[in-house]
């Protein structure tokens, strides 16, 4: 597909999912709704919540056209949530937002700003700052600043790319041709598929402007699933090898299997990795929700298990530009 025509609008589509996620759905939805630029839609798809998510969204759909509703007769899983996304957006291209997190007043046209600067890029990432449950700022994620040799020599080394997706600006056709997301991917969707756009040496383009707020609160899917989700990290990372030597990707039950025969000292060193993720995750939680004991005991145990690795993750959160 040719460039985007800088004369002629682009089209783009707010892609939410949400999952039992009323409380903070108004909010997303108000967000993407007072968004500047004209020419957008918002489609939301409900991965067949028990609470009252699609009532929320059948309330703001009859006071304005521009949102959409799709939901699933059953729970499957966010990988397969933004699958159906992508499949019934309207435009070629997405601005990703989940339903406890806010797009910032003028983000898509930002977003597009950048794209109109690299018209070959697939992807546009900016900024977002961390908020908690009451929408208050208590952090800024940072980003940082890719090229396609950056990428490239990722790809080679077998590092994984993850960014806070929050306003992120992506091309549905480039997303298409990958396969779209996997539904097999729980937690882990969103990573693998950069990853794989990385691969293909698909341009993303990375900024430093703020456009939206994600939330940290301890109900939501990243936290609720707490370990889980560190080690299917690991298994992106498995699954990278296994395309760079042109082997078949694991699986992930094969993948908890090779986990459960490796040498007792490989184990531990992988559980120290995994914890440590864990629990720094764990104090960034406890402080949004001011959870002052949690936070001091999750972060002392990540420091006695890296800490290099604490300090690095404390010095890019608070004190990086």
């Amino acid at each position: 597909m040719s460039p985007p025509n800088p004369k002629e609008p682009i089209r783009v589509t707010i892609s939410l999912v949400v999952y039992n996620g009323a409380r903070y759905l108004p909010v997303a939805l108000k967000s993407a709704l007072e968004q500047t630029y004209p020419n957008f839609d918002v489609l939301v798809v409900d991965d067949c919540s028990t609470d009252d998510s699609a009532d929320i969204v059948r309330d703001f759909q009859r006071r304005d056209p521009r949102v959409r509703l799709c939901s699933h007769a059953r729970n499957l899983g966010v990988g397969a949530a933004r699958r159906t996304a992508v499949a019934n957006a309207l435009s070629d291209w997405l601005v990703l937002l989940d339903a406890d997190d806010r797009l910032l007043p003028g983000s898509v046209e930002t977003q597009l700003a950048v794209l109109a600067e690299n018209p070959e890029a697939r992807a546009i990432v900016g900024r977002a700052h961390y908020i908690n449950a009451a929408g208050e700022r208590i952090g800024a994620a940072t980003v940082l600043p890719l090229s396609r040799e950056r990428l490239r020599g990722m790809a080679s080394r077998g590092e994984p790319v993850g960014f806070i997706q929050t306003g992120a600006l992506v091309h549905r056709p480039t997303i298409l041709a990958l396969g779209n997301y996997r539904a097999d991917m729980a937690t882990a969707e969103d990573v693998d598929l950069w990853i794989r756009m990385m691969e293909q040496e698909h341009l993303i383009v990375t900024h430093e402007a703020f456009i939206g707020d994600c939330r940290m609160h301890s109900a939501s899917t990243t936290a609720r699933v707490g370990t889980l989700s560190q080690l299917r990290w690991r298994w992106l990372e498995a699954q990278m090898q296994c395309r760079r030597d042109g082997r078949p990707e694991v699986g992930w039950e094969d993948f908890l299997m090779q986990i459960r025969v490796l040498p007792v000292p490989q184990k531990l060193a992988l559980w120290r990795l995994v914890y440590r993720e864990r629990l720094y995750r764990k104090a960034g939680v406890a402080r949004a929700e001011g959870a002052w004991l949690t936070l001091a005991w999750s972060l002392t145990l990540a420091f006695l298990l890296s800490p290099g690795f604490v300090i690095r993750r404390l010095w890019s959160w608070r004190f990086a530009p």
